[in-house]
């Protein structure tokens, strides 16, 4: 989307898609919110090409290393 992120115009359909599967019992995390004030285009790997470049992707890993339980999943994997 040539928009920023916080002007995404589909994110109502984000949170209703969220809705469903959380009521279905999925967990949710929508990477749109670890993107908001950023303008989408300033961070494409092309101008004719809208995939994000690589401090779009950092900033995705940031959020999803912030909001994932990653705590409840390493003591999982804990051998002893």
């Amino acid at each position: 989307m040539p928009v920023g992120y916080d002007e995404y115009p589909h994110s109502e359909y984000h949170t209703r898609l969220t809705k469903v599967l959380q009521e279905e019992e999925f967990k949710v995390l929508d990477l749109i919110y670890g993107l908001e004030s950023i303008k989408a285009r300033r961070h494409w790997v092309h101008p004719s090409d809208g995939h994000p470049d690589a401090f779009l992707h950092k900033q995705m890993a940031i959020y999803l290393e912030q909001h994932l339980p990653w705590a409840a999943w390493l003591k999982t994997l804990d051998p002893s």
